[in-house]
């Protein structure tokens, strides 16, 4: 039988050990979250961070995949398209105020901006002529626009509005994702019956316009959340820190937290708690929950080795290189594919969102979405990481802006 000595030398050597553990947990940066059945409600945080040095050296795997040239103009590309943008001014909601003249841009195989432009009657103004003299003295590639950038934002809008007021309509179940293709001009409508029958059918009661073309169906869209077996939790990873009513915490996906209501626990190994969900929506342009975290647990800028992810957020255009980190699969990296995707996911309809080409498998959702721009580079805040086609090509995050405006969140 032990004595009572050695039990309490026992007990102290647990209790340092729990002690160490815990103070470890609190320093470090959460990256995964999971969440119980609704009997249970909480969030169990699970810790996943590159070694030191292990993060920059992926980074660095990952863009030595590309030719040097390529990434030396697509650089390059990134900083003009901004200057571009910055060209027409905003709105007094900061909101970009596009030209009736401008279709939209994108960056190329080889890393150049091209940009469409919509000869409006074919008559030069002043101000259409002042921006073709910028786009030229830059070396940015002219591309005939049939449609403007405006024109094409209010067919997504029309698209989208067609869906919600026809509900369990057979031609609205029919295309459950549509994008604006910066590269075509165009809107893309993905139909799951791919025939001329309904083809004419979503000409005569949706919209007959030639702005529309048609493609088959990719399949339809898994949110990228992970279930554990018996423990029913759904592992989903972090986003990036944020503030909201002067409140600290982080932002995450909405669709992994299975719930309308706030105040869910957040743990770290389903003990500690860590904080609360505080602010969710999933629906219109934003997948995306905030968790206000407790004084004692602080989540990080820090990604790895001194790489430090900016609190600036940024829309860069389609072609742009882009970075994921999500718990289950690390680092991925992949190019914009389109700027605006729409797509129904088991009845709720989502919009805006951006879809790209990089890895993730489930429980990837919520994960930090970012773009390292300019030199040295910066690694901007895009969004987080929402879902993927049934095809596995195609993935999709919300924005960080269309979050932070959704949920009144910022940066810090």
């Amino acid at each position: 039988m032990l004595g009572y000595t050695n039990v309490k030398k026992r007990i102290s050597k647990y209790v340092l050990i729990m002690v160490l553990f815990i103070a470890l947990l609190m320093v470090l940066t959460p990256t995964v979250f999971a969440e119980v059945d609704l009997q249970n409600p909480g969030i169990a945080i699970i810790e996943d961070i590159f070694n030191d040095g292990d993060f920059l050296a992926k980074e660095a795997e990952l863009r030595s995949q590309f030719d040097h040239e390529y990434l030396k103009a697509h650089d390059d590309a990134v900083i003009k398209y901004f200057n571009v943008i910055e060209s027409f001014g905003t709105c007094s909601d900061g909101d970009i105020t596009f030209p009736d003249y401008y279709g939209g841009c994108y960056i190329d195989g080889n890393g150049f901006l091209n940009v469409y432009v919509l000869r409006i009657y074919d008559i030069l103004d002043s101000e259409l002529n002042e921006f073709l003299q910028m786009l030229e003295s830059n070396g940015i590639y002219i591309k005939e626009a049939q449609y403007s950038y405006n024109e094409l934002t209010e067919m997504m809008n029309t698209l989208y509005d067609y869906w919600i007021s026809s509900f369990e309509c057979s031609i609205a179940e029919n295309y459950n994702m549509f994008y604006l293709s910066d590269v075509d001009n165009r809107i893309i409508v993905e139909l799951d019956d791919f025939t001329s029958a309904q083809i004419h059918l979503f000409n005569q009661y949706v919209t007959s316009s030639s702005m529309v073309l048609f493609a088959q169906s990719t399949g339809p869209v898994t949110l990228d959340s992970n279930v554990n077996p018996g423990a029913q939790l759904y592992d989903i990873s972090m986003g990036y820190r944020a503030r909201r009513n002067g409140l600290n915490g982080l932002v995450t996906a909405a669709h992994g937290t299975q719930t309308q209501y706030d105040g869910v626990h957040v743990y770290v190994g389903n003990q500690t708690i860590v904080g609360v969900v505080n602010g969710r929506k999933f629906s219109g342009s934003v997948d995306a929950a905030f968790v206000q975290t407790e004084t004692h647990y602080t989540p990080t800028n820090n990604l790895g080795n001194g790489a430090v992810l900016s609190t600036s957020t940024s829309r860069p255009p389609s072609g742009t290189l882009v970075n994921k980190i999500g718990y289950r699969t690390g680092l991925s990296t992949g190019t914009i594919i389109s700027s605006s995707v729409a797509m129904n996911v088991s009845g709720v309809y989502l919009t805006n969102l951006t879809s790209t080409n990089y890895n993730s498998l489930g429980g990837d959702s919520g994960g930090i979405v970012y773009a390292t721009i300019g030199s040295p580079g910066i690694r901007y805040t895009l969004g987080i990481h929402t879902s993927q086609n049934s095809a596995g090509t195609t993935r999709y995050y919300t924005k960080a802006d269309e979050i932070n405006s959704a949920l009144g969140t910022t940066r810090y």
